[in-house]
């Protein structure tokens, strides 16, 4: 039977530190800022780099055991960056993982548009495998509905498998950024429901022409999902 969980991320922090130029343009850093899971069959995988040319998964820490932090980078009004490999989700228990959602709790949430899908060079709306998850405010799916399927992992934090029918063919290993201090994928695999351990996430940030005021801000943000 499927044990339905309602798996909150690692209380995540949203941080958006506003400084208003001379010019009157508001530039700040948007940060999602949350701790290591406590399942740990989930792991987490970087690829794509942010504004500052650092990973948009990182530790911002002296340890590894810091706190995960999501960067999208420097903005102003009228600012739009899509990320379409901000990271992975990468299950490494023996179970099969039944993703059901993501949500964001945050005051100015609505900024925010967040995606899974297969391949990570392509944007979602060109990629068919992708599924749109949070929209400017919006739980898209219900929570107890599955919308991907994340397979088995092999136990190794080292490794990820685009197809599990065959592991010593399809697996690619992950390698260390020293900077980011987070584990990465030096070829970016396409990940499919029920085969692969892992999935790619999407997240676009768009910010109005109306927003000129922005301030500090938390919030948090959900992964809801199940497994046999």
């Amino acid at each position: 039977m499927k044990v339905n969980i309602r798996y909150l991320t690692l209380g995540i922090l949203f941080v958006i530190v506003t400084m208003v130029a001379a010019t009157q343009f508001a530039l700040s850093n948007y940060m999602i800022e949350f701790q290591l899971p406590s399942d740990q069959g989930i792991w987490y995988i970087g690829s794509d780099n942010s504004s500052d040319g650092i990973r948009v998964l990182r530790i911002d820490n002296t340890s590894e055991s810091g706190s995960l932090k999501i960067v999208l980078g420097n903005f102003s009004v009228s600012y739009h960056v899509t990320y379409t490999a901000a990271f992975a989700i990468v299950n490494e228990d023996e179970t099969y993982l039944y993703l059901n959602g993501i949500n964001v709790s945050s005051e100015n949430a609505s900024y925010l548009r967040i995606w899974i899908h297969g391949d990570p060079y392509k944007i979602a709306s060109e990629d068919n495998t992708s599924v749109l998850l949070y929209d400017n405010g919006t739980l898209v799916h219900p929570v107890n509905r599955t919308i991907w399927v994340i397979a088995p992992g092999d136990q190794n934090a080292n490794t990820t498998c685009s197809n599990i029918t065959d592991r010593s063919r399809f697996t690619n290993r992950t390698l260390y950024d020293p900077v980011a201090k987070v584990r990465y994928t030096y070829n970016n695999l396409t990940a499919s429901s029920n085969y692969s351990d892992f999935v790619w996430v999407q997240i676009e940030l768009s910010i109005p022409d109306s927003e000129s005021h922005l301030s500090r801000l938390t919030g948090s943000l959900y992964i809801h999902y199940a497994r046999e």
